[in-house]
This record gives structure tokens, C-alpha cells and sequence, in this order.
């Protein structure tokens, strides 16, 4: 993986890791319109690979940051198989998420929404009359996915009260920033707003959830966690 640095025309300056020139480039333009909304328009990226310097520099906050996580939150043997390399990841992530996204602890996970999300009409039996004939509920998940239009668009309009709970994460999320483990980086933290969308294709009825997505960019990775609003 090669760290890249991204100058748009919209004149974000963004940190994106791919594999190439190519992909670093169309990431950045997915970041910037992410970031920019529906009105941004990208007319060219440009990329250049870090120098050996400054990918040094991010290798050794990643190396520090993960010694942060074990040290502070590690048992014992977690540190010692750290120290030899042989820490897996997923027991590293176990550390540094539950302590990152601590702040959120009071907010609603955002789950996946699914076929039974939508309140889909119902016959006399209260059986959903969008599935026709016998329903092999074993395989209604693999089913959903064909009778359900899934969609979801950055910066949709808010209620009032989700207005505030959109606040009160964008405040929570400048504070995480000021955190240790995440070296007071002014880009470490980002917190977009969602509305997620399902329609389905036989009854028409439509299930919507908005929500913020916060990302934490920590040891060379992106943690991210969905808040409902």
C-alpha cells in the first residue's frame, strides 16, 4: 500500500492510500464530492507518493499510536504479542474502537436496514401481499435483495431534532480530535450526514433512516461507526 497526497481543484487537500497513481487519484475524486456534496464538481486530480521522509513520519504515528492502544488498553499477553508482531488485527481494532467512539456511547447504532424495514402491505391473513406464492424464508435475504431499490445520498434535509443530534456528533467529534492517541490531527476525524433509502419494487412503499456516518483515521487505518439521527 503507497500513501498518496491529493490536490483537487477544489483546493481540499486530502491523504488517500491505494495502490497506484490511478486508484489514489479516483479515490480523492470520491472523497472531494463526498465531501463538497451534490454541488461539487471535480475537473482534475493531481497526485504525488509521500517522500521517504514523510512516509516515515506517518509509519512511525501508526507504530506509536498502535503501542498507545496496547499499552493503555492490552492485557499482558496482548502486549507481549505486540511487541513480536503477532498481535492480530481484529484483537488491535478490539482495543482502539471501543475507546475511540467511547464518546458516541449514548447514541443509537445505525443497523442495516432490511426487506422487513419497510411496512409493506398486508392481505386479511397479515401476510405481506408484495410476496406472491410460498415464501422460502431461508432464503428471503438473497429474495430482498431483488424486490428492494437500496439507495443512500450524502446531506439530506434535517428535522430539527435531527438537527441537533447531527450537532451535538459534530461537537463530540472535535473534541475525539483533541484524544492522544490521535496527535491533535485536524484530519483525523469526519462526520457525514446520510439518508439511507429503501422502495419496493412490488408495492412502491418506501422506508427511510438518516444518519451520520463518523470516521477515525488512527495507526494507518479508517474506523468508521453509523449513528442514527
Amino acid at each position: 500500500m503507497i500513501t498518496y497526497r491529493a490536490d483537487v481543484t477544489v483546493q481540499l487537500k486530502l491523504v488517500v492510500e491505494s495502490v497506484s497513481a490511478a486508484s489514489a487519484r479516483e479515490t480523492a475524486r470520491r472523497q472531494a464530492l463526498r465531501l463538497g456534496g451534490h454541488s461539487a464538481t471535480v475537473s482534475d486530480v493531481q497526485v504525488t507518493p509521500f517522500s521517504a521522509v514523510e512516509q516515515m513520519h506517518v509509519d512511525n504515528l501508526s507504530w506509536w499510536q498502535e503501542a498507545e492502544a496496547v499499552k493503555t488498553k492490552g492485557l499482558e499477553d496482548q502486549r507481549a504479542r505486540w511487541n513480536a508482531g503477532r498481535l492480530p488485527e481484529y484483537e488491535l481494532l478490539e482495543l482502539a474502537r471501543p475507546e475511540l467512539f467511547s464518546s458516541f456511547r449514548m447514541l443509537i447504532r445505525r443497523q442495516k436496514m432490511v426487506f422487513a424495514t419497510i411496512d409493506h402491505p398486508k392481505d386479511a391473513q397479515g401476510i405481506l401481499t408484495c410476496l406472491k406464492g410460498p415464501v422460502d424464508w431461508e432464503r428471503l435475504t438473497q429474495r430482498a435483495s431483488d424486490l428492494v431499490t437500496w439507495s443512500t445520498s450524502p446531506h439530506p434535509a434535517l428535522s430539527v431534532t435531527e438537527q441537533r443530534t447531527l450537532h451535538y456528533i459534530e461537537t463530540t467529534a472535535s473534541e475525539l480530535a483533541t484524544h492522544a492517541w490521535l496527535a491533535r490531527s485536524t484530519d483525523a476525524i469526519t462526520v457525514q450526514s446520510r439518508e439511507h433509502r429503501g422502495v419496493c419494487k412490488m408495492c412502491q412503499r418506501t422506508a427511510t433512516e438518516r444518519s451520520a456516518l463518523v470516521q477515525v483515521r488512527w495507526a494507518g487505518r479508517t474506523l468508521s461507526r453509523e449513528y442514527l439521527l
